[in-house]
């Protein structure tokens, strides 16, 4: 017998005027194929059923994004709330203030019961939330395609159909047994995460200026050519991995540069961001970058670079990683900024996005 197609639903809720937003992916793709809006939750359950039954499908898993229950407690906020903090995602914290609770909540509360009195008992309801969820879009194959946003209607609901989204790739990592539960203790429940691989990793860029040389500024940048493994045969700037003893992002950068270069930071500055996907692999490599101009000693060789001054005008980008040309020129003309890449095979950048700030 033929293994029936499965749907995943991701559920983004609001006030009495926004409604919900829901999102439908199946099995037989990574396409959002629909997208719904409803004032009522018990509506928008008939309406997934007769997806459901259109597309022979079952549905599986269904996420949303509130609680079971409208929660307001005098003393603390959830468990599960605080655990999403704990991992390092902003919150809105469940109210602690007596009265009323929130319309938000109360229409989740409204939902979940309109879901789990018209859905099969086999369909699994879960809390999810889409900011900490999106973290895991670096590794999506999702696809929403624009002519299902097509009319004006929807456009001040973009944010809310993007949330629902996220949901439902949420809802089909669950269903793959790729979610992480957080407060497993609630009384609530918990709030579920994708799961990922994710490394912290500090990279420190070193200038200085010397006598200008003809038409070269005088402003140079110290590099290193990494030596052995990672990165081998790239000129980059310093750092590596956290460790247990780091007491910072700062500290674990200043011992990497210390340890690769010799150079004792005296001020570390944080300039940006950048995130790393590679094809194949789930892991998410994070670097935090900091620009240094104060620091004692003389750059030396290590047992993992060999650090070499360039003039800015001669950085030898050719025999760099292929995103540094995306994201280093802005970081010499003084901008902060935020960069994601996506490395296909060969260190070939399949994909970028990249934002700038002073």
């Amino acid at each position: 017998m033929a293994t029936r197609n499965k749907l995943y639903i991701g559920i983004d809720v609001g006030a009495e005027r926004k409604g919900y937003h829901a999102a439908i992916l199946d099995t037989q793709g990574n396409i959002i194929q629909d997208i719904l809006h409803f004032q009522n939750p018990d509506q928008l359950a008939v309406q997934v059923q007769r997806i459901a039954k259109m597309r022979q499908a079952r549905i599986a898993v269904v996420a949303i994004d509130a609680p079971p229950k409208s929660w307001i407690n005098a003393r603390q906020t959830r468990a599960a709330e605080q655990a999403v903090r704990r991992a390092g995602f902003r919150v809105q914290w469940t109210p602690r203030n007596a009265g009323q609770s929130p319309q938000w909540m109360q229409n989740g509360e409204r939902l979940w019961d309109a879901l789990r009195a018209q859905l099969p008992a086999s369909t699994r309801l879960i809390e999810g939330f889409p900011t900490a969820a999106s973290e895991a879009l670096y590794h999506s194959d999702i696809q929403l395609p624009l002519h299902i946003l097509a009319g004006k209607q929807h456009r001040k609901y973009y944010p809310d159909l993007i949330d629902a989204a996220i949901l439902a790739q949420l809802a089909r990592d669950h269903d793959a047994k790729h979610s992480v539960a957080l407060g497993p203790d609630d009384p609530l429940g918990p709030i579920y995460l994708p799961k990922q691989q994710t490394k912290v990793c500090t990279l420190v860029l070193v200038e200085r200026e010397v006598a200008p040389a003809g038409v070269l500024s005088g402003r140079q940048i110290l590099l290193g050519l990494k030596k052995c493994g990672f990165g081998a045969g790239f000129w980059n700037g310093f750092g590596g991995k956290l460790e247990a003893g780091d007491k910072s992002l700062a500290a674990g950068a200043a011992r990497e540069l210390l340890e690769e270069s010799h150079l004792e930071a005296q001020e570390l500055t944080p300039r940006g961001r950048l995130t790393f996907t590679f094809a194949g692999s789930d892991e998410l490599l994070i670097g935090h970058v900091f620009g240094c101009r104060l620091f004692q000693g003389s750059a030396r060789e290590s047992d993992e670079m060999r650090p070499r001054w360039f003039a800015i005008e001669k950085i030898p980008y050719n025999k760099m990683w292929p995103d540094d040309i995306f994201w280093l020129p802005w970081f010499l003309d003084g901008y902060n900024f935020e960069a994601a890449f996506h490395f296909g095979p060969n260190d070939q950048v399949l994909s970028q996005a990249v934002q700038i700030y002073l």
